[in-house]
């Protein structure tokens, strides 16, 4: 017997691909962390949200998975999500049977990834959770857990009396600054000067991308006074990690001596 074309048609297709849902998408099934460093890669565009998760943001814990792990020893450690491809939300908790208290939550650390650093205590067992800023977010998730020295984001300035003193035309004040890591900086600063029974001055100002380690920054001098010879100076710098979000601030001062130009 002979069966239909469309009846045969329709046995040789493929069958339809079932979702795969993760096998730790649920908090009771969390992936086992027995050692560090550790690091999993996971396809989660067909894991779920759970509406009993914790939610460190508030904004719903779409494509969530979890690890669990308990340390045999305490330890600085990181949660990263880096290499992922999709925005992910990192956090972490601690859970007595009752209720969950967070220990860290991160969603963006340079980028779409995310990290979480916190203090691990020997014996207590650590929840973390792994999900997608948006529903219609999940895929290839890259997580790591491994140990993090913090180091915290340092900005230094200093004046370079040298180039300051500009021969002619409009002023310029120069400097070097440093930045621990990259970032973004505002440099502004004054000169000031006695001039009889009156304080004179003009003022300075620029900003810019930083990179990790020492470079070079150059600013116009603007001022309504006219300063020629020995003058007091004031500079400070605020800067901001590209990466964190981290924030620090310098200064320094003293004299020098400026020849040539005046104020506009």
């Amino acid at each position: 017997m002979s069966l239909p074309l469309t009846t045969a048609l329709l046995l040789l297709m493929p069958l339809p691909a079932f979702a795969e849902v993760p096998a730790n998408d649920d908090f009771a099934m969390a992936t086992e962390i027995s050692a560090v460093p550790f690091s999993d890669s996971l396809d989660t565009l067909d894991a779920t949200a759970d509406a009993a998760d914790p939610d460190c943001l508030g904004i719903g814990t779409w494509h969530s998975v979890w690890y669990a792990w308990t340390p045999g020893m305490d330890l600085e450690v990181a949660v990263s999500t880096s290499g992922s491809e999709y925005d992910t939300i990192a956090s972490v908790w601690t859970y007595d049977g009752v209720e969950f208290t967070e220990v860290g939550c991160n969603d963006d650390y340079g980028g779409l990834t995310s990290l979480v650093p916190f203090s691990a205590v020997e014996g207590e067992t650590y929840y973390i959770l792994i999900s997608s800023y948006r529903e219609e977010g999940g895929g290839l998730l890259e997580v790591a857990l491994y140990e993090y020295v913090y180091v915290p984001f340092v900005v230094t300035v200093a004046l370079d009396d040298a180039r300051t003193h500009v021969p002619s035309g409009e002023g310029k004040a120069w400097g070097t600054l440093t930045c621990s890591e990259p970032g973004w900086y505002d440099v502004y600063g004054s000169f000031t000067q006695r001039a009889g029974r009156f304080t004179v001055g003009s003022s300075f100002y620029t900003y810019g991308e930083c990179t990790e380690g020492e470079m070079e920054w150059v600013a116009p001098i603007w001022g309504e006074s006219s300063l020629v010879g020995r003058v007091d100076y004031y500079v400070s710098i605020w800067g901001y990690s590209s990466a964190t979000g981290e924030s620090d601030y310098a200064s320094a001062m003293g004299s020098t001596t400026v020849r040539g130009w005046s104020g506009r």
